[in-house]
C-alpha cells in the first residue's frame, strides 16, 4: 500500500478579531473630497458641540481672575490624516495629538463658529442629538459671546446642551443618505472577522475538499483498486486535518 499524507493546518489558536479592512489615511489612491453629508454622518459618530467655560487665573501682570464661555466643535480620532482634511473642510480650528494613539480637532471661536462651521453644517443631515446641540448654538447662544453680562444665559445654554447627551428618544426628520452613512461609519464602523470563527468555516470546507479528493482516487483508480475504507479524513487534537491513503 502506498502511504500519502496531505495535511493544512490551521491559523495560530487566538482570540483576538483579525482587522480586514478599516479606511483612513494609508488607503491608496486619491481621497475623494468631503461632503456635508460625510461631514455630519462623522460628527454625529465623532464629534461633540457644546459651551466651554473658560477660566483665566490671576497672574502678576493680569491680575485678577477672569472667566468666559465660548463654543466648541471637538472630533477625535486616531488618524489625524482625516482630522487635517476635516479642517480643511471647515477652514478653521486646529488638530492636536491628545495622546500616542488619539488626535483632536477643535474649533472654539466664535467668529469662526458664525463664519465657517455653521454656515458649512448649514441643512446637514444629522440624525443625532447633534443637530439639536448645533442650533442651540445657532440660535440662542451666538448672539451672546464676548458679553460677561450674558453668562448666566449662556450657562442655562450650555446645562441643556449636557442634558440633552442623556436623551436617547430624539429624532429628527433627515432622510440618512449614503454620503452620511459613510461618514458615520468611518467615525463608528469596523470590518472584521473572528479568527475562531474563521477556524471553524475553514475546517469544514477543508474536510469537504479532502473527502472530494478521496472519492476522486477511488474513481481513478490511481493507487490501483482501493476499498473505500481505506481512505480516511482525520482531524488531531491541534486542528490538523489529514487524508491518509
Amino acid at each position: 500500500m502506498v502511504n500519502t499524507k496531505l495535511t493544512l493546518k490551521n491559523p495560530k489558536n487566538s482570540s483576538r478579531q483579525l482587522k480586514l479592512f478599516k479606511s483612513g489615511s494609508k488607503v491608496a489612491g486619491k481621497q475623494p473630497k468631503l461632503t456635508k453629508s460625510w461631514v455630519a454622518g462623522f460628527i454625529d459618530g465623532e464629534g461633540c458641540f457644546a459651551l466651554e467655560k473658560v477660566e483665566i487665573k490671576s497672574t502678576k501682570n493680569h491680575p485678577g481672575c477672569k472667566s468666559f464661555i465660548r463654543p466648541i466643535l471637538s472630533i477625535s480620532q486616531n488618524d489625524p490624516q482625516l482630522l487635517y482634511k476635516i479642517r480643511d473642510y471647515f477652514g478653521c480650528g486646529k488638530v492636536t495629538q491628545k495622546n500616542k494613539t488619539s488626535w483632536h480637532f477643535r474649533c472654539r471661536n466664535p467668529k469662526d463658529f458664525e463664519n465657517f462651521i455653521i454656515p458649512r453644517l448649514k441643512d446637514a443631515p444629522f440624525q443625532t442629538i447633534k443637530q439639536y446641540q448645533l442650533e442651540l448654538i445657532r440660535d440662542q447662544a451666538m448672539h451672546l459671546f464676548g458679553d460677561k453680562s450674558n453668562e448666566n444665559e449662556l450657562l442655562q445654554i450650555l446645562k441643556k446642551i449636557q442634558d440633552s447627551r442623556n436623551n436617547f428618544n430624539y429624532t429628527n426628520q433627515n432622510p440618512i443618505d449614503f454620503d452620511w452613512f459613510l461618514g458615520f461609519f468611518e467615525g463608528e464602523g469596523n470590518f472584521f472577522s473572528k479568527l475562531k470563527h474563521f477556524q471553524k468555516i475553514q475546517s469544514e470546507l477543508l474536510s469537504k475538499c479532502l473527502r472530494r479528493i478521496k472519492m476522486s482516487l477511488i474513481k481513478s483508480k490511481i493507487f490501483g483498486n482501493l476499498e473505500r475504507s481505506s481512505l480516511r479524513v482525520t482531524k488531531d487534537t491541534c486542528g490538523n486535518i489529514t487524508l491518509k491513503v
